[in-house]
């Protein structure tokens, strides 16, 4: 599926036009032609990039501090995706899931602390790549944090950053 095709599916997910087509198409090409078997998410809104973890992975384990648990499940329902993803509602600096996975995505907290927070609590449970949104001047804690933590080992554009671990 291209860029462009995923993100006209996940136009279905209404009020959450944040995870655009550019990060998409920025995803796509971090993850070339390899598809993790895992991904943990942190923070979902509505479920958009959920739904696009749950295309290109076999399980999509996400966390968010707000109780949309009933919003998301309907979303990923409307796409046939429910069944390949575990909600949990907990605070992402502060729960335990006893789960590892080729990705962690971080999407939640926006703060400089928060997000170094889970930068340093969850890129431990990352087999292959941590990557993230919100890579802007518009959330410049999140560019501190990326930047504090990882340098120039992150790749960045489009909102997104990703950094790739090695073995």
């Amino acid at each position: 599926m291209t860029p462009e095709e995923i993100y006209k599916k996940l136009e279905a997910i209404p009020g959450d036009n944040t995870f655009s087509l550019q990060n998409i198409q920025q995803l796509c090409e971090v993850l070339g032609d390899w598809r993790p078997k895992g991904v943990i998410e942190l923070g979902s809104l509505n479920g958009r990039s959920t739904a696009f973890w749950a295309l290109m992975a076999d399980r999509v384990w996400t966390i968010d501090i707000v109780n949309r648990y009933d919003v998301i499940r309907e979303n990923l329902k409307k796409l046939g995706l429910e069944d390949k993803v575990l909600i949990k509602v907990a605070d992402s600096k502060t729960c335990y899931w006893d789960i590892w996975a080729d990705v962690v995505f971080i999407d939640a907290d926006h703060t400089y602390e928060g997000c170094m927070a889970d930068i340093k609590r969850w890129t431990p449970y990352a087999r292959k790549m941590v990557c993230g949104h919100d890579y802007s001047d518009t959330f410049e804690g999140v560019k501190r944090a990326v930047d504090d933590m990882f340098g120039e080992l992150a790749v960045t554009g489009r909102n997104i950053w990703a950094v790739k671990k090695s073995r």
